[in-house]
């Protein structure tokens, strides 16, 4: 690749001695101080000095309005020089390989400023694949850059066109890469047309201030957040569909093809410069000062980073809003500036905002709060995150969050620019929407667009659409609130520590519960929830009311911790238990699965300890029939080489479990029962899949009674007496009635 190097150092021939002429020369195209026509001029051998003549500061080459093509040669490493305007040649020059600024002294040759001191001229590089050197045609007054067509790999380098400030139009046709700064501060750049697919460097165009619209086709963009900055004007991006880039729908916004990093933004936002960013985006590159970049946290989860600033930019907004935020007074000691913003709900930081890149500022999180330090003297700004387009109407209107139907009460704001800030906002729950999921949460506070809005507690309503409930804080649930909400399965609200009357009394499909806080349930609370299965309890004492699980036939016991004491009358059983033992009661039958050794067990919680069977699996076994509550612990001893088998027959008949060892066969019991026909043990519940011990037990189990009712004689000749006496009585009234006539 030939090089342009130097101003326009490409017009210089170090061959050339003072009194040569540059080759054939121009005889047109030059004039003296008073504009008359002159012989062409002499060579200058230093800036403002000639080696003959008067000064080269008296005469310049009029090429207003004038195009000047250069051709390259690739192969003889030669620059030709065409006025194509006057058809005026410039001759043909070995180039000079050094890169010499305006300042540098030569031995021979012209000064970018000794030609291009008027203003208009058209550029028009052709041939060869040349490369722009840095700082070639720097500050000079060119209108029109442009390259043939016969140039097909065009380079051009940092700063090449740097501060041309009459350029208007630049055609990148065939160009690979532009340099950093290359067009930096070319004020009038009005036009940048047939880009391919260079790759552009940083601050490349900045400041070019009329800059309106740029089509990168399939460009690649090094620093993004710097290559358009300070092009005020500039309020659109356009890109190919081949492009690495995507961009919004009204071009603001260029992200990666993923969508999850912002590469830029385009400086001429209107009208305010806020940016709502997909729910995609992970990275912001900054670039752009006072841009609102907007999280919508209801549509988000997860960390948004981003990326520091240059040392000596501004700062700017990372995103606005006050709504839903808490934040310390700041504090300033010891030339330190203190902030500490806490984070509303669903939003966590693992990375530093924001860094001036030496001013001072440091940012610290701790997932859910931000506390930045910024030393006096720098500019550093840190909003924390939100959504900043809601409005009082907006609020006043709302009727419902997150699925709840809510009766709102915005009770102190203000507004600026249409924006809520320092919102005071309640609602109460009046129900939840048929539209809704159906999943449900609600805690002390809930979010609208990150408006925190506080829960003052629920009115009677239509609650019967919920599915899943869970309250994540210490809601005080009225009664009989959600009595008969047929659609409800499950319910989590470990933070509640008081449960009032009747408040899920007939949830039919209710089957599991966790309140591991929960000190005192309610009369009925879970009266009439008949698929109700599990139910767990965390809090060191629970007193239950009256009822509380009446009528609830899949509830056979109530698991809670060695610690917990139970007043009232729950009217479970109840099995005291750690954490790490799993239980289940099968025909009164209590097993225990998880051991690590042999079980203890007591009938309270002081009595005496009683060592338990245990397999080689960790399964025990305990007949509970004559107790109301259990203290299980493990013990010390080891467990045993066999295994258990747990016997159910599924209709109330006591049958101890046994331990089997060896891997012989298994002497299973024959329970009875009067009135049915004992027909075997299954290993299914539902179907009868008969247990087969030919091939030994490899584990422990648990083996369910199957049964068929059965007609004794002893039964018949009852039914025959009865009929008997029937007749009997029948055929008395008969005769006393006859005897009454």
């Amino acid at each position: 690749m030939v090089a342009i190097v130097g101003g326009v150092s490409v017009f210089e021939d170090s061959s050339l001695d003072a009194t040569q002429t540059t080759g054939d020369g121009p005889t047109n195209g030059y004039t003296s101080g008073d504009d008359t026509p002159t012989t062409e001029p002499t060579v200058v051998s230093a800036k403002g000095k000639t080696s003959a003549g008067s000064s080269a500061a008296s005469w310049s080459y009029n090429c207003e309005s004038h195009t000047l093509t250069i051709t390259v040669s690739q192969t003889t490493n030669q620059i030709s020089a065409l006025d194509s305007d006057s058809s005026t040649s410039w001759g043909s020059w070995t180039l000079e390989s050094a890169t010499l600024s305006n300042d540098d002294k030569r031995t021979s040759g012209y000064y970018p400023d000794d030609i291009f001191d008027t203003t208009g001229f058209t550029l028009v590089i052709t041939g060869g694949d040349p490369n722009i050197s840095a700082n070639a045609f720097k500050n000079a007054k060119v209108t029109t850059v442009s390259f043939n067509s016969s140039s097909t790999n065009v380079s051009i380098e940092a700063d090449s066109f740097n501060g041309c400030s009459t350029l208007a139009t630049v055609d990148l046709k065939n160009v690979t890469s532009v340099g950093a700064n290359a067009f930096k501060d070319c004020s009038e750049l009005k036009t940048i047309s047939n880009i391919a697919s260079p790759t552009i460097g940083d601050y490349a165009f900045q400041n070019c201030k009329e800059l309106i619209s740029v089509n990168l086709v399939s460009a690649t963009l090094g620093d993004g957040k710097t290559v358009f900055a300070g092009c005020e004007k500039l309020t659109k991006f356009e890109v190919s569909s081949t492009s690495s880039y995507k961009v919004d729908s009204a071009g603001h916004i260029l992200y990666d093809s993923g969508e999850t990093t912002v590469v830029a933004y385009t400086p001429g936002h209107t009208p305010t410069g806020v940016v709502v960013l997909p729910s995609t985006v992970r990275t912001v590159n900054m670039g752009t000062e006072n841009v609102v970049y907007v999280i919508d946290l209801l549509k988000t989860s997860g960390d948004v980073t981003f990326n520091k600033l240059d040392s000596g930019t501004k700062a700017t907004a990372i995103s606005y809003s006050s709504q839903g935020m808490s934040s310390v007074t700041p504090s300033y000691a010891n030339g330190t500036f203190t902030l500490r913003y806490t984070l509303y709900s669903g939003w966590a930081v693992t990375e530093s905002c924001m860094d001036d890149g030496g001013a001072g500022a440091t940012i610290a999180t701790d997932g859910k709060s931000i506390q930045m330090k910024v030393t006096a003297g720098s500019s550093y700004k840190l909003l924390p995150m939100g959504v900043v387009k809601v409005t009082a109407d907006s609020v006043q209107d709302l009727k419902e969050m997150d699925g709840w139907l809510v009766d709102c009460q915005l009770d102190m704001f203000n507004e600026e620019d249409g924006i809520l800030t320092n919102v005071d906002l309640s609602a109460r729950i009046t129900g939840y929407s048929d539209s809704g999921s159906g999943v449900a949460t609600v805690g002390d506070t809930m979010y609208f667009h990150g408006m925190a809005c506080d829960v003052t507690g629920f009115n009677p309503g239509k609650y019967t659409a919920l599915k899943e409930l869970t309250v994540t804080d210490d809601l005080s649930i009225p009664s009989g609130i959600f009595e008969n909400c047929s659609k409800l399965t499950k319910v989590t609200m470990d933070s509640v520590t008081e449960l009032n009357d009747s408040v899920f009394r007939y949830c039919v499909s209710l089957s599991e519960v966790s309140m591991d806080s929960c000190t005192s349930i309610g009369d009925y609370a879970f009266e009439g929830c008949n698929a109700l299965s599990k139910i767990t309890l965390g809090a060191n004492k629970v007193d239950f009311g009256r009822g509380v699980f009446n009528n609830c036939p899949q509830l056979d016991m109530l698991a809670v911790g060695n610690d917990t004491e139970i007043t009232g009358n729950p009217g479970l059983f109840i099995v005291h238990l750690d954490d790490s033992m799993s239980v289940s009661l099968y025909d009164d039958n209590l097993v225990i699965t998880g051991l690590s050794n042999v079980l203890m067990y007591s009938d309270s919680k002081s009595g005496e300890k009683v060592e338990a069977r245990t397999s080689a699996d960790g399964w025990s076994t305990v007949y509970v029939g004559d107790m109301d509550e259990i203290y299980l612990s493990k013990g010390t001893a080891s467990r045993s080489d066999g295994y258990m088998i747990v016997f159910d027959t599924q209709i109330g008949v006591k049958t101890d479990s046994i331990l089997v060892t060896g891997s012989g066969g298994v002497d299973l019991p024959t329970p009875h029962k009067d009135g049915y026909k004992f027909r075997g043990w299954s290993t299914d519940s539902e179907n009868f899949v008969e247990f087969d011990d030919g091939s030994g037990v490899r584990s422990s189990q648990i083996l369910y009674g199957f049964w068929e009712k059965e007609v004794s004689p002893d039964n018949i000749s009852i039914y025959v007496l009865a009929a008997f006496a029937v007749a009997v009585i029948a055929t008395v009234l008969v005769l006393f009635v006859n005897s009454r006539r």
